[in-house]
């Protein structure tokens, strides 16, 4: 073996061997020197990459939305001076001579005449009175309680008289007054009547009953809006089980055998929908009166009370879903029953579906 050599001592050696012109030799003898590359300096703080702290990046939205939306109010200001007057203002105007038209148009927009050159184009007072009551009855959604994990699962989760100011509807809160709330239940045996839940168990509000809409009727304030006393009545739609299974119930029976007066046995309804409509059990606290005996007790009661006084009364109904049907079912049950009737004298004059 060959002892180590140094680095000076190698130079001396290899000055002294024989020069051959062969490629073997010329590349086993070729020495080629790298220089080192020179050590990195360390990343200071002032070099290294900054990134966007999570306040930061909130507060770089938060101007950039701010800045839109003033671009935005500024686009608008700008429109504005293209016109003639105000378009804000204009708005307001025109929708407050809508409403002032009311008090002397509430049985055309009702339907007196059948909605006759109402409906194409919709004229904006029909389109005002057709939202405000189909928010009422997406009241009745917005209300129940349908938490599998409530005791009062099935029930309405605001108090009678507070229903509106805890729905957050400030205008029907200062328009209407819930007088009474409706419960409906049926015969028909659907076991588990809740998912998840059993309606024998004892701690549940009631084992058989729903709360299935309102009974509403106008302020003071608002009846001098709307030219009249106004009692509001709103029908829930499809939720629970039962009520699905009562949806296809569809074979038809005559409405005079449920008890709702009809000369005509040809006038027919679902039987899922009546049997919602007319089914009680005499057990339960909130359903040992039908939802129909229910809301003809408290319309008589209202129309009695508000005609006495010399007023004007309508009465209106709203649904949706299976709350329409049951809106239809009762306007008609009303109306053959007379309880839209005072010392017999017809006090309404069109029902709003």
């Amino acid at each position: 073996p060959m002892a180590p050599l140094s680095c000076r001592d190698l130079s001396a050696q290899l000055s002294s061997l024989p020069h051959r012109a062969t490629a073997a030799t010329t590349t086993h003898t070729q020495i080629s020197l790298r220089r080192a590359p020179a050590p990195r300096a360390p990343l200071t703080t002032a070099k290294r990459l900054q990134l966007p702290s999570a306040a930061t990046r909130d507060d770089a939205l938060a101007s950039l939305v701010g800045q839109l939306e003033q671009n935005l109010t500024q686009d608008e200001e700008e429109d504005d001076l293209y016109l003639p007057d105000d378009a804000s203002s204009a708005r307001r105007r025109a929708a407050q001579k809508h409403q002032d038209e009311l008090p002397a148009r509430w049985r055309e927009i009702h339907g007196s005449d059948d909605w006759a050159g109402l409906l194409d184009p919709m004229d904006p007072l029909l389109r005002s009175e057709l939202i405000r009551y189909g928010e009422l009855a997406q009241a009745c959604y917005d209300a129940f309680d349908y938490d599998l994990a409530s005791r009062y699962c099935g029930s309405c989760k605001y108090p009678r008289r507070a229903f509106f100011e805890r729905l957050g509807m400030p205008d029907a809160a200062r328009g209407y007054a819930v007088t009474r709330y409706l419960y409906a239940t049926s015969n028909f045996r659907f076991p588990n009547f809740f998912s998840g839940r059993s309606r024998a168990d004892a701690k549940l509000w009631s084992q058989r009953a729903n709360w299935i809409g309102y009974v509403a009727v106008s302020t003071d304030e608002e009846s001098a809006r709307l030219g009249r006393r106004d009692i509001a009545i709103a029908w829930r739609g499809t939720i629970t089980r039962l009520e699905w299974v009562s949806d296809l119930m569809d074979y038809l029976r005559p409405v005079a055998d449920e008890g709702i007066p009809c000369p005509d046995p040809e006038v027919k309804v679902e039987s899922g929908f009546v049997d919602l409509y007319t089914d009680k059990d005499p057990s339960c606290r909130f359903c040992k009166y039908s939802a129909r005996e229910q809301v003809l007790v408290e319309v008589r009661k209202l129309v009695a009370h508000y005609t006495a006084l010399g007023e004007d009364v309508s009465i209106s109904v709203t649904g949706h879903s299976l709350g329409s049907s049951l809106a239809i079912l009762s306007a008609y049950d009303i109306a053959e029953s007379a309880a839209n009737l005072s010392n017999g004298k017809v006090r309404t004059d069109k029902f709003s579906r």
